[in-house]
């Protein structure tokens, strides 16, 4: 457990923020690329926009939220995968087990997390 668990859970407990991160950044930079190359605005029109319609309340929820859905892989991830058999047909059941685990918790995580910042008007 210490040696095949644990890093693999204390690893993606930090990077996913930190992909989520990553991928908001590319996701402004993409957006800048478009908006300057094919809609005629200007950069720092772009930018006063971006930076107006951000607010580092929806950033961090952005953030916690990418963590959370993280963990819920992680920790199915490695549930199914120390369960799983010897045999090369019994990886790839439990594989498919967990990616199936995994996209159905997300979905239902995502939409927990809708309603409740729906609730809580965030």
């Amino acid at each position: 457990m210490d040696f095949l668990v644990l890093p693999r859970l204390l690893g993606l407990g930090l990077m996913m923020p930190l992909l989520c991160v990553f991928a908001d950044l590319i996701a402004i930079g993409g957006g800048f690329v478009v908006a300057t190359g094919l809609l005629d605005l200007s950069s720092l029109d772009y930018m006063q926009r971006t930076l107006a319609a951000i607010t580092l309340e929806s950033f961090l929820l952005g953030v916690f939220k990418g963590g959370c859905l993280g963990c819920w892989w992680r920790w199915w991830g490695c549930w199914r995968g120390l369960r799983c058999g010897n045999t090369a047909a019994a990886v790839g059941q439990a594989t498919t087990s967990a990616v199936v685990i995994g996209i159905t918790g997300i979905i239902a995580t995502d939409g927990v997390f809708a309603v409740v910042t729906k609730v809580l008007e965030i």
